[in-house]
């Protein structure tokens, strides 16, 4: 009979008014029945549903659903059944929570609905059979024919989910999945013209026997119900928004390979983060239907493919909440072949999987796929050239050898160049290694890596060239780079995926080459075996499939975190009406909030929970509800509190797992291992014993700081009682109140003190300071040609030592609001090539304001942004590297990578700095060294302790998770005492929110700020130990460490640089004394 059957044939034979269903394996909550016949006697057309709790299969514990939030019944095109959060259109209406309320549909099995409405509806279709499909049924004719669906929430029936089911869904035996044929029935009878985006799905199914659909059509019009149009848009409005209608294929079927016929592609378990597998043919469709549509998107039901490395990838296809229908992929009829118009490389099939490779081949089986459909077999086509045209201009934004004109960039040009030089990068590098393999002779170490610089030389510069113009005009530019970045760095790593590439290094790293070889090129081959390794290149096919396996998955998780995560940053929004909220907020700042500019006094108040927001409210709002608000909302991003499909605790668990995997897969011991093996720390104990020493100084300093800021706040606060323990969204607040206080006291004016630092002087004071101490000078070039400028303001600088040019430097020191970026940046335009004799480039952007006909003042805040920016340029612009792919700070390890900017803030914390830098102005007098040393150190020192401690907190956390991969919670609660009084919220889930070390590329390397911090510090008091005021002995050491730090760094290990020019190891003594000095 089947159970769609089975319940019309019970609901004749019931005698009551009111049917209600259930499936078998149900438990009622007590009073569930009461609150759905009152809906149905409230109004006799609605379908009324309860809330369907979930009952474990194998222990029958009965979970509460949707932990308070509110969900309803909407589906994706194909027909499988979703929830999505109650839209707030719906919300607004209720004005409790436990109120009924409206829903498109239901999930099936679970309804009450009045006996005669249910057979003037026809019941169900008797043509649907077994199951499948009946709920959108009656779902659609109860609404479209003038009932209501309802979820009412004071009803609770426990259903038990299933455990792994092996019954065959086809009917007695068939070969027709019966769910495809009642699917196609509802499709054709109730959604009109809206049944081709259901076929778009379900491409197959187009030519199913559905039977005679004239009776019911009937019926339909009969009940004068209303068009599917009219249900969309007044009842299921959010389904296009969540699924937009799928635009048309342009190819669908199985997916097979000349070589292998009887094999189709399939997504076997259906798991994501998996590559595609094969399979033997079953010509049923489901795992083994595949589309590519004409906007790009390859899938298979939810399963979206991307390329990962060597591999295809599948994704879930709903990211952020919605599923958009858009993607890389394209077939080219002349050659059948899939190609990524991403990376721009084509499908390859074994006999196990599809690969992505690094080239499209013109003549080859392996890459010769067919799409052919079970029932009609023949195939439609869409051919792309293969790489992207030639546009005017390319060649002057994108040659190496010469500057960037900025003049001849345009969109047009930057997509062509950058696509162009993708594409070339490792289809060359693959020629170059195979002409090697080709070779019976022995390559050398110049054999294989001159042509491999030759192509990094302009593949940089022109990711570079992107970068730049991301900086310098955002609304133009920052949109296209932030798709570039993504996609030059996956071309970046191929040539450490290719197994040949890496056996060819492998053999020059033998125990008779390596003596042979200089520091560097052995750096070089290190390099290259380290991330090849990462990469399995090192294992057997075998292995390397289930490698490719884990690291599928992580990149699946990793995605994931980073997506919940921007889509929690999207969807908050608060609106802040009470006109007393930002009574004592500063007036820019209410302004930048205010809804209305012009009056920002009197709200309201818009807030996001960008970082600046964030920070700029637990700082300057006196309003402590709406900082625990603020706070709550920022540390609460997909964690547990978030509605359930937006949480990032299943990827957390699974970013951990998958990164213990891998790391005992390749032979560590755990995560941090493989991470810590290329950093300067170079061993985990190392770390930990760092951060463990600098927490036991500081703990005490901090525990009395925050005695002393809970009795401030007592005393300020007209509400004595609630300070007299300080929480986490109070502590920035009261800080920065008593820092003013501070100011104060100490008689501190900013503006007088800015007055001394003007913008033009500060400038020739550093070229100055500079060439004093690493013997360097930076001359001003008048005419430079303005097509090599990207604004008027630019000015270039050529980098000489004794007349010969090192490099150029092109600096853009104004703010241009809404083009420019604020961020004060150094960064690489290019960097050297000795071989070609390609001269570096630096980029120094900074944002300050200018006023026409005065000297640019510049705060303490900007002179400490400057420092560190020029520390990066000099790193540029300073190094001797004879390699390219060691130059500047390329091969810097990544707890070296700020070493020499923070280097360059210890010198402007020490009063000789002054008689560089500083100039009044008006009298042209130098800045009183005891009120500089009061302005920066006693200030700028100002409760430190709780700074260092919470980023210490968080690298022991990183550490702990990729070391002994401790359960998130676990980890926080343990090491959150450690480093502060302030007590732990029981709404603080900021790992949830972690981005660094779940989706970025720090995970095991979060110390590395500090402990670059520390390292400069120790640098810096080699000059100290000397003698700051002896020019001569400061000037020498300052040459030694321009040749050492400066000019090697990338070449060789900074540990071992850091040896030679300190003649020991790294001491965290100078550190530790630093941030404990009372000033």
């Amino acid at each position: 009979v089947g159970l769609i059957e089975a319940r019309v044939i019970g609901a004749r034979a019931a005698e009551g008014d009111v049917i209600v269903i259930l499936d078998a394996h149900c438990e009622c909550v007590t009073n569930w029945l009461p609150p759905l016949l009152t809906r149905i006697a409230l109004n006799r057309k609605t379908l009324a549903v309860p809330i369907v709790d979930g009952i474990e299969w194998n222990t029958l514990r009965h979970n509460t659903a949707y932990g308070g939030t509110l969900y309803r019944g909407i589906w994706e095109w194909g027909f499988l059944y979703k929830e999505t959060e109650l839209p707030e259109r719906e919300r607004s209406l209720m004005k409790y929570q436990t109120e009924p309320y409206k829903s498109p549909t239901h999930a099936g099995g679970l309804l009450a609905i009045d006996k005669k409405w249910f057979f003037e509806l026809g019941a169900y279709d008797p043509d649907i059979k077994i199951w499948g499909g009946e709920q959108y049924e009656l779902s659609f004719k109860v609404w479209m024919c003038g009932g209501q669906l309802e979820w009412v929430s004071c009803s609770h029936v426990g259903h038990i989910y299933r455990g792994p089911r092996r019954r065959s869904m086809h009917p007695r035996g068939g070969k027709i999945h019966q769910s495809h044929i009642n699917h196609l029935r509802v499709a054709e009878i109730w959604m009109d013209e809206y049944k081709e985006y259901y076929l778009r799905r379900q491409p197959n199914h187009a030519r199913l026997d559905i039977g005679d659909t004239n009776e019911y059509k009937a019926l339909r019009k009969r009940l004068n119900c209303s068009s599917f149009k009219w249900f969309l848009d007044n009842v299921a409005y959010e389904m296009v928004e969540k699924y937009p209608l799928p635009p048309a294929n342009h190819v669908w079927g199985e997916m097979r390979n000349d070589q292998y016929q009887q094999w189709c592609a399939d997504t076997l378990d259906n798991q994501f983060g998996r590559p595609i597998g094969i399979s033997g043919c079953h010509h049923q469709g489901g795992n083994q239907l595949f589309r590519i549509n004409v906007e790009g998107e390859w899938s298979s039901g939810e399963h979206c493919f991307v390329s990962e490395g060597n591999s295809v990838i599948a994704r879930h296809c709903v990211q952020m909440g919605r599923w958009i229908p858009k993607g890389e992929w394209t077939y080219d009829n002349t050659t059948r072949q899939v190609r990524s118009t991403k990376v721009y490389k084509c499908i390859v099939t074994n006999d196990k999987m599809l690969h992505l490779l690094a080239k499209c081949a013109r003549v080859t089986n392996r890459q010769t796929l067919y799409f052919s459909k079970s029932i009609v077999r023949n195939s439609y086509y869409l051919v792309i050239p293969e790489l992207p045209p030639i546009v005017e201009g390319v060649d002057a934004v994108f040659h190496p050898e010469a500057l960037p004109s900025f003049e001849h960039a345009t969109p047009q040009v930057v997509v062509s160049g950058g696509l162009r030089l993708c594409s070339e990068f490792d289809t060359t590098i693959q020629q170059h290694v195979e002409k090697l393999g080709n070779d019976t002779s022995k390559p050398t170490f110049e054999a294989i890596f001159n042509p491999i610089e030759d192509l990094n030389v302009p593949f940089e510069t022109g990711y570079y060239t992107i970068r730049q113009l991301a900086l310098v005009k955002q609304r133009t530019y920052a949109t296209l780079f932030s798709k570039f970045d993504s996609h030059f760095s996956v071309h970046r790593e191929f040539r450490f995926q290719d197994p040949a590439l890496f056996h060819l290094v492998q053999n020059l790293n033998t125990d008779e080459n390596r003596t042979k070889l200089k520091d560097w090129q052995q750096t070089l081959i290190d390099v290259y075996l380290y991330y090849g390794k990462l990469n399995g290149c090192h294992l057997n096919n075998e292995e390397l499939d289930q490698m490719q396996l884990f690291n599928g998955k992580l990149s699946q998780y990793q995605y994931s975190f980073a997506q919940k995560l921007l889509y929690a940053n999207k969807t908050f929004t608060h609106l802040e009406l009470d006109p007393f909220a930002f009574d004592d907020v500063p007036y820019h700042i209410k302004q930048q909030f205010a809804v209305d500019k012009a009056k920002p006094d009197s709200g309201p108040w818009k807030l996001d929970l960008s970082d600046r927001t964030f920070h700029t409210i637990m700082s300057y709002c006196g309003n402590r509800p709406l900082r625990k608000l603020m706070f709550e909302a920022y540390y609460g991003r997909a964690s547990p509190t978030s509605d359930r499909l937006n949480r990032n605790v299943e990827n957390i668990v699974e970013i951990t797992r998958k990164r213990k995997a891998i790391a005992k897969f390749l032979g560590y011991s755990c995560f941090a291992d493989i991470v810590l093996q290329t950093k300067m720390a170079r061993r985990k104990e190392t770390v930990q014993e760092f951060i463990e020493t600098t927490r036991s100084k500081l703990k005490p300093i901090h525990d009395e700081n925050i005695r002393q800021l809970t009795a401030y706040a007592q005393e300020k606060s007209n509400k004595p009682k609630e300070y007299e323990q300080l929480q986490a969204w109070d502590v920035a607040y009261w800080r920065h109140k008593q820092c003013q206080d501070l100011y104060s006291s100490l008689k501190i004016d900013s503006l007088q003190i800015s007055r001394h630092f003007s913008y033009e002087n500060v400038l020739q004071g550093l070229f100055n300071f500079v060439e004093f101490l690493f013997g360097v000078k930076f001359e001003l070039e008048n005419n430079f040609d303005e097509q090599y400028k990207w604004h008027t303001d630019v000015q270039v600088y050529r980098c000489t030592e004794n007349g010969m040019t090192l490099g150029h430097l092109l600096i853009d020191a104004f703010a241009r609001p809404n083009e420019k970026s604020e961020v004060c940046i150094g960064t690489a335009g290019r960097d050297l090539c000795q071989r070609h004799n390609i001269l570096p480039i630096a980029y120094l952007n900074m944002s300050l304001p200018r006023i026409e006909g005065t000297a640019t003042l510049m705060t303490l805040a900007q002179l400490k942004e400057m420092f560190f920016a020029f520390g990066r340029v000099l790193q540029v612009l300073l190094t001797r590297s004879s390699n390219h792919e060691l130059s500047g700070i390329r091969n810097l390890e990544a707890d070296a990578l700020d070493i020499v900017p923070n280097f360059f803030l210890q010198w402007l914390r020490d009063p000789s700095i002054l008689s560089y830098i500083s100039q009044n102005v008006e009298t042209k007098q130098i800045l009183d060294s005891s009120v500089y040393h009061r302005a920066l150190n006693q200030i700028d020192h100002h409760m430190i302790a709780h700074d260092v401690l919470r980023q210490l907190y968080l690298s022991a956390f990183d550490l702990e998770i990729h070391t002994n991969a401790t359960n998130y919670y676990d980890a926080m609660v343990k090491l959150w005492p450690l480093f502060t009084p302030i007590p732990l919220h029981n709404r603080d889930f900021h790992p949830c929110s972690f981005e660094q070390i779940y989706s970025e590329q720090l995970a095991s390397a979060y110390y590395s700020h500090k402990w670059s911090e520390m390292i400069a510090c120790d640098l810096f008091n080699a000059f100290k130990e000397i003698g700051i005021n002896d020019k001569e002995k400061i000037s020498a050491l300052g040459k030694r460490f321009r040749e050492t730090i400066l000019a090697r760094g990338g070449t060789i290990r900074m540990r071992e640089l850091f040896r030679e020019f300190r003649s020991r190891d790294p001491s965290y003594e100078y550190y530790v004394q630093q941030l404990t000095t009372k000033f």
